[in-house]
Parts: C-alpha cells; structure tokens; sequence
C-alpha cells in the first residue's frame, strides 16, 4: 500500500549496490495517497514477479476465500444464504440506513451475527470503504471501542485514545 511519494523517498535512500524486494499483495487494496505503486511496477513487465497461489491463512472451501477469488476474476461474490450458517465465515448484510448499520456493527463484534460462527472477539473484523461519516472507520473504531474496550485509561493522541486490548 505504497504511495507513489512514500516509494520516492525509499528510492532515494537505498544504495545505489543494493538490492530491492518488494513483498505484497497486488489484489489488496491500493495506497491512501497517490499511484498504484505496487500494481504499477508489476504491469511494467520490467521486474521478475513471482505470484503466490496457494491458500495459508483460510480453508480453501472458505467462503472469504471463494468470494476473493471470484472477485479476483472480475464475477459476482456468493451473497446468498449457505447451507451450513453455523459453519459461516462470511455474511453479506445489505443495509443502507446508516445507524442501523452502525447498530449491526456494534452487536456483531460484541455479540457475533446470527448464523456466522465466531468463537473469539478477535476473530471479528469490521471494515469500511471511507474514512468520514457516522459509518466512516474514524467514527466506527470510536464506537467499537467504547462497546468493546471502555474506560478512560490508555494514550490519547489527537482525537484517538488507545487502549490496551484495543484493535
């Protein structure tokens, strides 16, 4: 997730003898700030890339797995009800009232959804596509954590506090 200036200054500052490995995942999502940096240099055809295939972190018959890669070739995810909802690791939730969204969000990470198996609040992640707004990841993350970590104590930097136990 380089931007185009974070890969500049690296660039500068590397040896003009050493040798440069860049590790990542051109299917993530891209950088903050400006280009397409990793994703650019692939499409280049001037660097030796090699692609991992294999499946290390999911069941190859997850559903997070299924969906990426059907997204990965330009298809549609599998959004429908599954057969066996207690042996679910992924649920779409089409919603578009954003305090409902907000109201599914807190009781999914503090309670887990209905039909999703979850053992552990670490297994839950919530993500967002935008930073601001009342479902934005600013305001999400300080909502979560006042359901999931309260308390006053922790460092405070700007407007975020953070908390042992926090995500």
């Amino acid at each position: 997730m380089v931007d185009t200036l974070l890969m500049y200054h690296l660039l500068k500052a590397i040896p003009s003898h050493a040798h440069l490995i860049l590790v990542g995942d051109v299917d993530q999502l891209p950088s903050v700030g400006p280009g397409n940096v990793l994703k650019d240099i692939i499409r280049s055809g001037k660097f030796t890339v090699v692609r991992l295939t294999e499946i290390f972190r999911q069941a190859r018959e997850s559903m997070i797995v299924v969906n990426a890669h059907k997204v990965n070739q330009g298809q549609l995810p599998v959004l429908k009800e599954i057969d066996k909802p207690e042996k679910a690791d992924f649920q779409f939730i089409q919603e578009e009232d954003p305090e409902k969204i907000l109201q599914i969000s807190w009781t999914s990470a503090v309670k887990g959804y209905p039909g999703i198996l979850v053992s552990s609040l670490r297994e839950i992640q919530v993500l967002t596509p935008m930073h601001k707004g009342r479902i934005g990841v600013a305001n999400l993350n300080i909502e979560l954590q006042k359901r999931l970590n309260p308390g006053q104590s922790g460092i405070t930097r700007g407007a975020w506090n953070f908390r042992l136990g926090t995500r």
